[in-house]
């Protein structure tokens, strides 16, 4: 039976979180469905026409790969199953082809036939077929690979039944970094663990350890039918099940849920599977209103209102900040948030919003989250001002005597500054604004409040953090700005920097 792999995912984000696995047989394909389970097509890509026959797959944000039977290639087309082209990268003769895996640079292989592992740039260039080559070639016996920041792993299957690791520079090789696996076929790793299909007779199972080799447990997750492909997210565990019932089993990560037949299936000779892995951000609610009941008066603060963020992606969310954009931004603050931390995997966090009226009549704007995510959730704001509340003056009180003059105080230090380039660049009608913020002090991560003005008024403000002293500015919403010179101002910088939008 010709080897399958399950390729690790990709961190890449993308505009949804999908399943993709390779089918053999009839028909040749690959396959794919919705993370959840819905929305399945076995001929996602059908080869039958092509005569090829996917034993691998991969993806990034923007093409699949796969690995052919045959070992003479390796294939890509477009992830939305375009433009195919079956020979991406040429291999050499003799090649058998199992694992394929990726980052956000490059391509890795398993060749089981010439016992190594291979590497390529992400577009194809720069192939290095021997990238990993143990000194002792009978001791290398890849099946499958997995990349994580640091390292490479890959599964010894057919001699050695271990788990390697390496460098993600090819150094460092440790040919049995895992042993007392069972028969390991093909692997995934996450932050924290390593996971493995184990098909050693009679203990059909998926595997773990912890990410540093140790907490070895081959029998992690009993399974009924023989697994083969596998691939972990932020939230679950997938697999593959064998020829005779082709389907995809799940788990949670902890291997407390267990549901062998997630996708039933049936599917022909189902073997490698791959997931997409991005934080999907959602707000609620989509707007606030405030003064709808009772306007609030000019010149004084509303009450607070909350806006919930939800991760509903399977990888952790980070909320570098916050802006408020369109005409009447300045009459919008943001206060407290729980949001500057990682937020997992169907974790919330939460931020407040009030409305501080300068001027009586209708407000609008528009706040937006700044994530990770592939698509940031904005928020609606409109309130409703009524004219200042002013009082009847009180009695004036007599006037107290004039108090001594104290000494001149000394003269404080210096205040913090930031060297600012924006660069406003169109494309069509859209336009994009990008300020490159690089702070002198503090060197060290802090949050910096900013507001964009024109002709002395606030159109946008937000609060951004600085990593290692850099902030990568954005400014969203820029669409729907006139035309004209606007001024970015930071929180102590005495300089201001203005650029134009035409």
């Amino acid at each position: 039976m010709p080897v399958l792999l399950v390729a690790a995912a990709s961190l890449a984000p993308a505009a949804s979180a999908d399943l993709y696995w390779t089918t053999g047989g009839t028909p040749e394909a690959i396959g794919r469905a919705e993370i959840d389970g819905g929305g399945v097509d076995p001929t996602f890509i059908d080869f039958e026409e092509d005569e090829i026959e996917p034993s691998s797959v991969a993806i990034d944000s923007e093409h699949i790969y796969w690995t052919s039977f045959d070992g003479g290639a390796i294939g890509r087309a477009s992830l939305d199953g375009s433009e195919i082209d079956p020979s991406f990268i040429t291999l050499p003769a003799g090649s058998e082809m199992v694992g394929l895996t990726l980052d956000s640079e490059h391509l890795y292989w398993a060749n089981s036939a010439l016992e190594s592992i291979g590497r390529a740039d992400i577009d194809g260039t720069h192939v290095e077929n021997d990238f990993i080559k143990a000194p002792k070639t009978e001791e290398l016996d890849p099946n499958d690979v997995a990349v994580d920041k640091t390292h490479i792993y890959w599964t010894n299957t057919l001699t050695e039944g271990t788990i390697g690791r390496a460098n993600l520079d090819g150094h460092a090789i440790a040919e049995e970094f895992i042993t007392g696996v069972g028969l390991p076929w093909e692997l995934d790793v996450d932050s924290e663990h390593v996971f493995w299909t184990n098909r050693e007779v009679g203990q059909s199972a998926i595997g773990r350890a912890d990410i540093d080799g140790t907490g070895v447990d081959p029998a992690f997750i009993p399974l009924v039918s023989e697994p083969l492909g596998i691939v972990v997210d932020g939230v679950h565990v997938f697999w593959t099940n064998g020829e005779a019932l082709g389907r995809v089993g799940r788990a949670t990560l902890d291997g407390g849920t267990v549901e062998e037949a997630f996708i039933p299936g049936p599917f022909n000779f189902i073997g490698s599977i791959t997931a997409e892995v991005t934080p999907i951000v959602a707000a609620s609610p989509a707007s606030l209103s405030f003064g709808s009941d009772t306007p609030v008066p000019q010149n004084s603060i509303s009450r607070p209102q909350t806006i919930t963020y939800t991760n509903e992606g399977n990888e952790p969310l980070e909320i570098s900040g916050f802006s408020v954009t369109g005409s009447d931004a300045g009459e919008f603050l943001t206060g407290t948030d729980t949001c500057r931390q990682t937020i997992a995997p169907g974790a919330t966090c939460t931020m407040q919003v009030r409305f501080a009226p300068q001027a009586s009549g209708n407000a609008s704007a528009s706040l937006t989250a700044l994530t990770n995510a592939p698509e940031n959730p904005d928020t609606a704001l409109t309130g409703i001002a009524s004219a200042p509340v002013v009082g009847p003056p009180g009695p004036a009180g007599p006037a107290g005597p004039a108090g001594v003059a104290g000494a001149a105080g000394p003269r404080g230090p210096a205040g913090k500054n930031a060297k600012v380039t924006c660069k406003v660049k169109k494309s069509g009608a859209k336009t994009k604004v990008t300020c490159k913020v690089k702070l002198v002090k503090p060197k060290s991560s802090a949050s910096v409040a900013w507001r964009l003005t024109r002709r002395q008024r606030t159109v946008a403000h937000g609060v951004a953090r600085a990593r290692n002293g850099r902030i990568s500015l954005d400014l969203p919403g820029v669409d729907r700005l006139p035309p004209g010179r606007y001024v970015l101002h930071l929180a102590g910088r005495r300089q201001r920097t203005s650029f134009v939008i035409r």
